[in-house]
């Protein structure tokens, strides 16, 4: 698994991984509840991307990739779901 240090150097919490799915490319997929963050990982390379959700108090929880290769997940502390897009994560309208 990939050194999560840098994350945790610059002073987020990702004590809290949560829900953690592979989308149909072997990535890997997760939430960080207490950090307002929704990250991916590239296995292969190593690589970690951690997107911080649009919503302050969000607390992602629950992700789930759809057959479009979309990751998807709820707010927790606002009750709505929201999408990652291009590196930045997008609230959905349901």
């Amino acid at each position: 698994m990939a050194d999560m240090a840098p994350a945790m150097a610059s002073g987020v919490n990702t004590t809290e991984l949560d829900s953690l799915v592979f989308d149909q490319s072997g990535i890997l997929w997760f939430t960080v509840q207490q950090a307002n963050m929704v990250g991916r990982l590239d296995p292969k390379t190593a690589d970690i991307k951690l997107v911080t959700s649009p919503t302050p108090g969000s607390r992602p929880y629950g992700i789930r990739v759809n057959s479009e290769g979309i990751p998807f997940f709820v707010e927790f502390g606002t009750h709505s779901v929201s999408r990652w897009q291009t590196d930045r994560c997008r609230r959905s309208p349901f």
